[in-house]
């Protein structure tokens, strides 16, 4: 079976990056294993493990020095709930390029090198549900969008209190979904009780550590990223006013998780 490009990548990257799944029972992903075992040990030992427990996987090709980035501050959010852990990250070579040999695959990449920039690839957990944007929002689950959002939310609120932490291109596509595996989640002082669903961000290429600026930027292009979704048919009506007063007042060390959360509840989001 060839390896096939996920909904992941479809209508996102224009060619700064892609994202292609690796199935179990494909020969590849064993290929894969064996040629990393002879040359990158550590991740080959991790890509082994993972075939061998029947762990479909997703790589997300991009110019090294971006996916060396992300995968630094990945590791650095790695003690925060919500965001991706990475399995490994691994530096293209030509022994994977006769691997991964589908030119259809990898929109405007020669595999291993982008002009004059060297690949790399970061090996993510398949998250079979999809994002934000591709799952089927309706009038019968809108408390659970509403649970989603103040995931996302504290959980960027939290990011930025602990590590200075702003994600640059936070969208409902780069949010992905998951069943959730607890009943609840601690946001420093602050308990959410989960619905169905915990939510798992991604792609930090343009996000930053130790910043002081304002969050609630952030935060309105989040969830104006829902409200114009290519496939979310869904209205937002709610107190946009106050949410944006929150710009001028934002300063570190301020808790607007109970505010934020009172604007969501009091959204109405219709059909």
């Amino acid at each position: 079976m060839e390896l096939l490009k996920t909904e992941y990548s479809e209508n996102k990257g224009n060619g700064k990056l892609d994202k292609i799944l690796l199935k179990c029972e494909e020969s590849n992903y064993y290929k894969l294993t064996e040629i990393l075992y002879t040359s990158q040990n550590e991740q080959a030992l991790i890509l082994r493990a993972l075939y061998e427990c029947d762990i479909n996987v997703v790589l997300k090709f991009g110019i090294l020095e971006s996916i060396e980035k992300e995968y630094k501050i990945s590791e650095e959010l790695n003690e925060l709930p919500n965001f991706i852990r990475y399995f490994c990250m691994i530096k293209c070579n030509e022994n994977i390029k006769n691997i991964i040999n589908n030119k259809n695959t990898i929109s405007n990449y020669k595999i291993c090198h982008y002009g004059d920039n060297e690949v790399g690839i970061l090996v993510m957990k398949e998250y079979n549900l999809g994002s934000i944007e591709n799952y089927d929002w309706n009038e019968n689950n809108i408390n659970l969008l509403k649970n989603v959002i103040k995931q996302v939310i504290f959980s960027i609120l939290l990011a930025y209190e602990k590590k200075g932490f702003i994600h640059g291109d936070l969208h409902c596509g780069n949010v992905l979904l998951k069943p959730k595996r607890k009943c609840e989640i601690i946001y420093e002082n602050k308990i959410l009780v989960l619905n169905e669903l915990e939510v798992v961000i991604m792609d930090f290429e343009k996000s930053k550590l130790n910043q002081k600026k304002n969050m609630i930027n952030n935060i309105c292009k989040f969830i104006t990223s829902i409200e114009y979704g290519n496939n979310i048919k869904l209205n937002f009506d709610y107190d946009r006013n106050k949410l944006n007063s929150y710009k001028s007042l934002f300063i570190e060390n301020i808790n607007y998780y109970d505010e934020i959360e009172n604007i969501i509840d009091d959204m109405n989001i219709y059909t």
